[in-house]
């Protein structure tokens, strides 16, 4: 749980008000985030279509300080470098969240705890 307490800290950092446009290169997305895409599923108790979800990488830095991922309308997951190399599942899982609940950026449904994201 130690570990997982930086990575839960900075994706809800990254939950905020989208301003200015997101830079990033389209990616396909690793296996391990369709098991993962089920995992989230799985303990919201809703579901989504996987398929929809538009995966970018965007440079270490570029989303903001400390932000290493981001939800847009639309489907659109933005992860930093450092995210998709190490894929850091509890980023990915939070950014999916994301997708589920179709946004919910202030984090007020209860699914946030029941989910550990």
């Amino acid at each position: 749980m130690r570990r997982l307490m930086p990575a839960l800290a900075i994706a809800l950092v990254a939950c905020r008000e989208i301003t200015a446009p997101r830079v990033g290169t389209p990616i396909r997305p690793p296996s391990a985030y369709t098991a993962w895409w089920s995992q989230v599923e799985a303990c919201s108790g809703t579901q989504g279509q996987f398929e929809l979800v538009r995966w970018y990488e965007s440079p270490d830095g570029a989303l903001g300080p400390q932000i290493m991922g981001e939800w847009l309308p639309r489907h659109d997951v933005y992860l930093v470098t450092f995210v998709v190399s190490h894929q850091l599942d509890a980023t990915v899982k939070h950014e999916m969240l994301h997708d589920l609940l179709h946004g919910d950026s202030d984090h007020l449904s209860p699914t946030w705890t029941i989910c550990g994201l």
